[in-house]
């Protein structure tokens, strides 16, 4: 069978996402499930998103509850970033991102980052 990639915009992501939040002080993001139609899930996939910190944050993000990235950031321009996923962890259905401020490890302070924009591209077969 041919294959293809393709995408998916992970929902609630196309607006700004700060975290902690600013009002609740809750310091994570929880996608709703979303679809990879056609997925290969024996094939790696990649993770794209902005991301802006601001100072020093450390940032986790993980794709079906395996951890996909934890970056320390120390500097404020805002990027693109992106992460190549492991075969197997894109599923066809009931996809989820989460995304987390941790405790810097030097001082145990928690940071503050704004993140937007995710997109999951992945083969599928056509």
């Amino acid at each position: 069978m041919p294959t293809a990639a393709n995408y998916v915009t992970v929902p609630g992501t196309d607006n700004p996402i700060v975290l902690p939040d600013p009002q609740s002080q809750i310091n994570d993001f929880h996608s709703d499930d979303f679809d990879a139609p056609e997925a290969i899930i024996r094939s790696p996939a990649v993770l794209f998103w902005q991301v802006k910190p601001e100072g020093k944050v450390r940032v986790q993000v993980n794709l079906n509850d395996q951890v996909v990235s934890i970056v320390n950031f120390d500097s404020t321009p805002q990027r693109s970033w992106h992460e190549v996923i492991g075969e197997h962890l894109v599923l066809t259905q009931g996809n989820h991102v989460d995304i987390a401020v941790l405790a810097n490890e030097d001082d145990g302070k928690q940071g503050k980052v704004t993140v937007s924009d995710f997109v999951l591209i992945y083969h599928a077969n056509v």
